[in-house]
């Protein structure tokens, strides 16, 4: 097979160069920063193949593939001839003819497509971006636990303004609530991806204080089934990307600790909500409690939208990624570790909820007795020590890698309920345990966007969590049914209600430990 002759280069010319990394120097001599790009052509792919190195090595290439050429015309039986690397190299020449080379002309072309590309509005991330570690991110994390705290936390809340409601009408009013979020968050997160985080995340504040306002003119089920299920379901959707996305663009090193806190913001507004709760209902009666929470909570979501700022740069990158919008990404879809990320947060929900469902009528029916009061502490404390949890494990995640600080806190979550709550038959263990449980069992829930930004980045990082809390819907839905079925089935028998939470939260653990081998071979290292 003949070759082509290699064509002779133009000399080297003389010409200004980049002024620093990600610079551009335009023609006028000002430096003006390379922000976009544009589709390299097979004729650019020419250009850039003719540097000296490049050169050189089809120089090297051409010699080597003559000689082969030579050989097999002398001795056309030897295998090397028929061999498939033989034809590839032939391949190879053909496809770069080769032209004569003007280093000058390449510049120009190189610096006009630049600038092409700075008009359209594209964007190259042509190094890392920065993250400041603290400063105004600590206001944006203060303001994101603020709306946490009176929005994400109101069903602890809710369940004490109803105190004579029945447990069935309770759940199908949570279930709502579930079912509305877990449908709407990942294409609002998808949307918020490409418009900006805080367009959205002031009305899904609006949403949160208004369901309050209509609760208190509310008094059938269905009403309340509206405003408490579907209003607040929306305004969850709304909210839950966006304040685990914005503190994301200010924290790199210690995105667990911040994530953590706001995430904390919940338990805390919860368990306090609850209190008060109590105190306006028996005070001032169910429309009132109501009106006050609401001038409460509008107060307080106000104040945190106003010290929730979006990073400039972050929110520029993040939109220019989804600038064309998506709603299958193939890319995702068929990583395995995704899949093995969202079993892990399954089987977690289906390991931690039913404690929450069950842990005060299993001091009930174990502890003789026990009164009310001292029925419901084992939950109030498991719920005080799931946000000092999800602070400490999201500050232990910034020192060995959010992967393993889930699979540690999962797994250990799951053996205290195996070994410890299996023979917890005392008011005084059961309370010991609730707190271990709580500090572990619930930081998967906080820890999920620290591993989502560490796999796969901040910069659509609202869409990925949308699809990741997809994987909480089962749970949120079903998890109380059936541990309540297990408990039936079993006789009344609370070990293998136990056996079944601790289980599948040993198996998250198992399901995380793939994702981290997967993506960090290595046993002992920070991922």
């Amino acid at each position: 097979m003949p070759f082509p002759p290699i064509a002779a280069s133009a000399p080297r010319m003389p010409r200004e160069r980049p002024t620093s990394a990600g610079v551009a120097s335009s023609p006028t001599g000002t430096s003006s920063p390379i922000t976009a790009t544009t589709t390299i052509t097979h004729e650019d792919q020419l250009d850039f193949s003719l540097s000296p190195t490049v050169r050189h090595s089809m120089d090297n290439l051409r010699s080597c593939a003559e000689a082969l050429e030579q050989m097999c015309a002398s001795d056309p039986e030897k295998l090397i001839c028929k061999h498939p690397s033989v034809e590839k190299i032939q391949d190879t020449i053909e496809a770069f003819p080769c032209p004569t080379h003007d280093p000058d002309a390449f510049h120009e072309k190189l610096h006009s497509r630049l600038e092409d590309g700075l008009s359209r509005g594209l964007t190259l991330p042509i190094h890392e971006l920065d993250y400041p570690e603290g400063g105004r991110g600590w206001v944006v994390v203060m303001g994101c636990t603020l709306i946490a705290s009176v929005t994400m936390g109101w069903g602890l809340t809710a369940a004490n303004l109803f105190p004579h409601a029945s447990q069935a009408s309770l759940s199908m009013i949570g279930s709502y609530q579930a079912l509305v979020m877990t449908l709407t968050v990942f294409p609002i997160g998808k949307l918020q991806d490409k418009f900006g985080y805080k367009r959205f995340l002031a009305p899904g504040c609006a949403l949160a204080v208004l369901h309050l306002f209509l609760s208190a003119f509310s008094s059938k089920i269905w009403q309340f089934s509206l405003t408490q299920g579907v209003l607040q379901g929306l305004a969850f959707g709304c909210i839950l990307p966006a304040i685990t996305s914005i503190p994301a663009q200010y924290f790199k090193k210690k995105r667990g600790l911040a994530i953590g806190i706001v995430m904390a913001g919940a338990s805390f507004g919860g368990g306090i909500g609850a209190i008060i709760a109590r105190v306006l209902l028996s005070t001032y009666g169910l429309r009132k409690a109501f009106l006050i929470h609401f001038g409460m909570h509008s107060f307080c979501a106000l104040v945190g939208c106003l010290l929730v700022q979006e990073r400039k740069e972050a929110s520029e990158v993040s939109r220019a990624k989804s600038a064309h919008l998506q709603w299958y990404d193939k890319k995702i879809v068929e990583d395995r570790c995704f899949w093995g990320l969202g079993t892990s947060i399954l089987f977690a929900g289906f390991g931690y909820l039913p404690l929450i469902f069950y842990l005060s009528i299993y001091t009930k029916d174990v502890v003789t007795g026990v009164s009310d009061a001292s029925a419901v502490l084992p939950v109030t404390l498991m719920n005080v020590a799931a946000a000092a949890g999800r602070i400490a494990v999201g500050y232990a995640a910034d020192q060995v890698g959010p992967v393993n600080a889930f699979m540690v806190s999962v797994a250990m979550s799951g053996l205290v309920q195996l070994v410890w709550w299996n023979f917890s038959r005392s008011l005084a263990l059961i309370l010991v345990m609730s707190l271990a449980l709580g500090f572990f069992g619930a930081s998967f829930v906080s820890l999920t966007g620290p591993v989502a930004a560490h796999i796969y980045g901040t910069e659509r990082l609202g869409a990925i969590l949308g699809l990741l809390t997809l994987f909480n819907a089962p749970s949120n839905l079903g998890a109380g049914p059936l541990a309540g079925a297990i408990l039936d089935a079993s006789g009344g028998n609370w070990h293998a209600v136990i056996g079944f939470s601790g289980s599948v939260q040993v198996l998250a653990g198992l399901c995380m430990l793939y994702v981290r081998l997967q993506k960090q071979p290595k046993i002992i290292a920070i991922y």
